[in-house]
């Protein structure tokens, strides 16, 4: 029942909020060319912290939540922040985690991917420091939160392409590891992103990176509570080895060449 209340109050505050919000975005000129060249709101995924955190207010009176849930607020709020810094000041030239390291050892210069990856980085170890008993444990959960964060923004390129890996995979964790931090995180997160989702799959806004890494995390956050030592180990595995292939093939490619994934990738999408 509680979860039921977490996604509605989440979908009806972020029905209200998403379209004033991306105009305010757009009133700022917080835009960006979209992959057809069109101007566009980015960063709308500011949406979801700010709906995730009036949705624990809310709740929040009726003693819903523990205090956890406000520890995972300030961690995602804060990835988030990395996020938009990210969209707003980004250089989209330099992609991936050896683009972004290259050009620091060779300019001795910061790019907002550093600093996105040294804030992320940070945050997995916060969130896996809360939800481990050992270094061993700390070390695994971290990793696979960082990974997970990342992996979102590699994924989030075309229109809703990150908004379906995130619904499959929050489905697939209520229904298989369920947890408190499942119940918290990921049905208000669902709520609010299937308000805002239409925007996105109609090319009208681009929750850019400070959306995606909400997502990530939350995600993350979510399959260390409930998965056990052998599931986390597989979902590392398999981040590593999509990060690794990351470097060398263009995922956009890889769908493109694939019907089944292309037909996934493009439905409900307005190309």
């Amino acid at each position: 029942m509680e979860e039921i209340l977490f996604f509605l109050v989440a979908f009806i505050i972020s029905y209200i909020v998403s379209p004033k919000t991306l105009r305010m975005l757009e009133m700022g000129g917080i835009m960006k060319r979209n992959y057809q060249g069109k101007s566009i709101p980015v960063a709308a995924g500011i949406i979801f912290s700010v709906v995730l955190a009036l949705t624990y207010a809310f709740l929040g009176v009726f003693s819903y939540l523990t205090q956890e849930a406000y520890v995972f607020l300030g961690l995602i709020s804060l990835v988030s922040l990395a996020g938009f810094i990210d969209d707003v000041a980004g250089n989209r030239e330099k992609r991936g985690f050896f683009g972004h390291f290259s050009y620091f050892f060779k300019n001795r210069e910061f790019t907002t991917g550093i600093w996105k990856a040294g804030v992320g980085g940070t945050a997995a170890l916060l969130a896996a420091l809360t939800t481990s008993f050992s270094w061993w444990h700390v070390m695994l959960n971290a990793l696979l939160i960082a990974l997970m964060t990342n992996i979102f923004n590699l994924f989030d390129v075309y229109p809703g392409r990150s908004i379906k890996i995130f619904f499959l995979a929050a489905l697939g964790i209520v229904i298989l590891i369920p947890s408190y931090t499942a119940n918290i995180l990921l049905y208000p997160l669902i709520g609010a992103v299937a308000a805002y989702a239409v925007f996105d799959f109609q090319g009208k806004a681009m929750m850019g990176d400070t959306g995606s890494n909400l997502l990530g995390l939350a995600v993350g956050l979510a399959v260390v509570a409930g998965g056990s030592w052998g599931t986390r180990m597989i979902i590392v595995m398999v981040l590593i080895i999509l990060h690794l292939v990351s470097e060398r093939y263009s995922f956009s490619q890889i769908i493109n060449n694939n019907r089944v994934l292309l037909i996934l990738d493009r439905l409900g999408r307005r190309d």
